[in-house]
């Protein structure tokens, strides 16, 4: 890790030493860190609630290609970290019975795997009733987006964004909180048990590996004002609020969920949960472009 950041500054430098030789160069190229609220929109949200905010951060590379005087082409790579989280069980939603199965290390059990020829549960793996999801979800993020300038004022330069962003999903970690229930198939009800160190229910249940839980990929909007200090030639410190628009699911569809299940009241059936999802956030970025 420390030979791959020495390189990268490496680079850094003498792209800068580059640009510095020509400063009327169509070519800009930057570093940033990056600082987010997020949320995630349910699609049903009389299935699925919100669970209100959460913090998200990241650091990238920002590059520019001028298409004229006043106008171009932002493009780039950051790793971020969105936050976001969902309620499967309040007041407000028409079922509360979304469940799953973990065994005795805490992975996901795939449904059709979890059971005995008797419809019992396999040993070492036990049934949690979910009411809440709280996701950290890694994304490596390709915006592309078209920076309109206005004439230096004072010692800033101000601009506005336009454009498209493409996240790829790397990782996702949820920390959830359930009881701790068994299933009567005979009786078609739930009932807490006693987990080890005798709870029962909230139980919270962390770090959990939910990357077969998430789309591998995401697209969105995204809109934002911004500004540039210049400190001599073409390098600047930058400064910049977006808001994102999602408008690709970031859970996995219903067809493809693995784990989670539903009981269906008038079959006693238990059916695949789809609990599509969109993210939103309000971006801060900053950073050093040369």
């Amino acid at each position: 890790m420390k030979n791959y950041i020495v390189g990268l500054f490496s680079i850094l430098l003498t792209l800068n030493v580059s640009a510095q030789d020509d400063e009327t160069s169509n070519f800009r190229f930057g570093i940033l860190g990056l600082g987010s609220v997020d949320w995630l929109v349910p699609d049903n949200d009389k299935k699925f609630t919100s669970g209100g905010v959460g913090l998200g951060y990241g650091w990238g590379l920002q590059t520019e290609f001028k298409l004229n005087a006043k106008t171009s082409l932002r493009t780039g790579i950051s790793m971020m970290t969105s936050s976001g989280s969902l309620n499967y069980a309040d007041n407000n939603i028409s079922f509360d019975s979304a469940c799953y199965v973990l065994n005795v290390d805490e992975e996901f059990v795939e449904w059709d795997d979890a059971f005995d020829q008797n419809n019992d549960l396999s040993a070492g793996n036990q049934m949690y009733l979910l009411k809440s999801r709280s996701m950290k979800m890694s994304y490596v993020n390709i915006p592309l987006a078209l920076k309109m300038k206005t004439n230096e004022i004072g010692y800033l330069t101000w601009f506005a964004e336009f454009g498209a962003n493409f996240g790829f999903n790397t990782k996702t970690r949820t920390n959830d909180i359930c009881d701790y229930v068994d299933y009567d198939p005979v009786t078609s009800e739930f009932s807490l048990t006693s987990a080890p160190g005798g709870l029962s229910s909230d139980v919270t249940k962390e770090n959990l590996n939910l990357d077969r839980g998430t789309q591998p990929v995401k697209t969105g909007i995204l809109i934002g004002i911004g500004g540039e200090f210049n400190f001599s030639g073409s390098t600047s410190l930058f400064f910049a609020g977006h808001f994102n628009y999602d408008i690709s699911n970031a859970i996995t569809t219903e067809k493809r969920e693995d784990f989670l299940r539903t009981r269906n009241i008038y079959s006693d059936n238990f059916e695949n949960v789809g609990a599509k999802s969109t993210f939103r956030n309000i971006r801060l970025t900053v950073g050093i472009i040369f």
